[in-house]
């Protein structure tokens, strides 16, 4: 596949996040520029790869949980490349016949997406911000790649720490009204919750890097991410450590000085 070399004058936010997976294709997708800034990065914060990792296990996990619950419709927000992560892979390697639509306007991600769903009637990939709900919708209804009067599970893994608060919220609110009862919704955000003063420094530095590389970021408290949920009703255990993820780990309390690193949620829309 050919590049124009001139946008490579910097790293990319969704080719690093594809270069830190412990993905055998994560360096198909990224160049040299994008894992020369890994490489500083963990300098200061060596516990990035695990961060996005921790995401990534989340993501699988959860949609394998949605599969093997009956749900068959999938939209998938800030998607990514499609690698075997991807949601639409998940659920097929599930042995579920799933619909699903992966939403994403970063030009390096759209390329391989273009190629990935070429022919697929099942899988659908538009190229659209996900901020803007009614648009993402609206297309979603005229391609018929999802029913929309019945549930869907929207993802959005290591994304919403990209979106500012007053966008969170108001995405998150609008699927919710928009989206039919029983619709299920699976996030990430990352945090320094619990960190020690020298660790939330390194966040704090990380986010920084990230918003000069165009691509802002928002550290969030695990108040902060609970009030961005609204209406949405958490399933149990709620709001959790993705150190303590699979839930087989899980505490209600971390120990001192283990920062949480990402929270995680899964919720339902109960009622319209």
């Amino acid at each position: 596949m050919a590049y124009n070399t001139a946008v490579l004058e910097r790293p990319d936010a969704a080719r690093i996040h594809s270069a830190l997976k412990r993905d055998p294709d994560a360096d198909t997708f990224s160049f040299a520029l994008d894992r020369h800034w890994i490489d500083e990065q963990q300098i200061g914060y060596p516990d990035l790869r695990e961060v996005v990792q921790r995401s990534v296990n989340f993501g699988i996990s959860v949609v394998r949980a949605f599969c093997d619950a009956g749900y068959t419709q999938f939209l998938d927000l800030g998607c990514g490349y499609p690698d075997r992560t991807a949601v639409h892979r998940i659920a097929r390697d599930r042995g579920v016949d799933a619909r699903v639509t992966a939403v994403d306007n970063s030009r390096w991600v759209t390329l391989h997406w273009e190629r990935a769903v070429e022919g697929s009637t099942s899988t659908r990939f538009l190229s659209t911000d996900l901020t803007d709900v009614v648009a993402v919708l609206q297309q979603i209804a005229s391609l018929a790649a999802l029913d929309l009067t019945r549930p869907v599970c929207l993802t959005l893994v290591d994304v919403l720490h990209h979106l500012e608060p007053h966008v969170a919220h108001q995405v998150l609110a609008q699927y919710y009204e928009l989206l039919p009862v029983g619709s299920r919704l699976a996030l990430t955000q990352r945090t320094d919750d619990n960190a020690s003063d020298e660790q939330a420094a390194r966040i704090a530095g990380l986010a920084e890097a990230y918003h000069d590389i165009g691509a802002p970021t928002w550290i969030r408290t695990h108040t902060e991410f609970l009030d961005l949920l609204g209406p949405w009703s958490l399933s149990l255990p709620g709001v959790v450590s993705l150190r303590q993820w699979p839930l087989a780990t899980y505490s209600p309390t971390l120990p001192d000085g283990l920062g949480a690193l990402s929270w995680g949620a899964v919720a339902e829309k109960r009622s319209s």
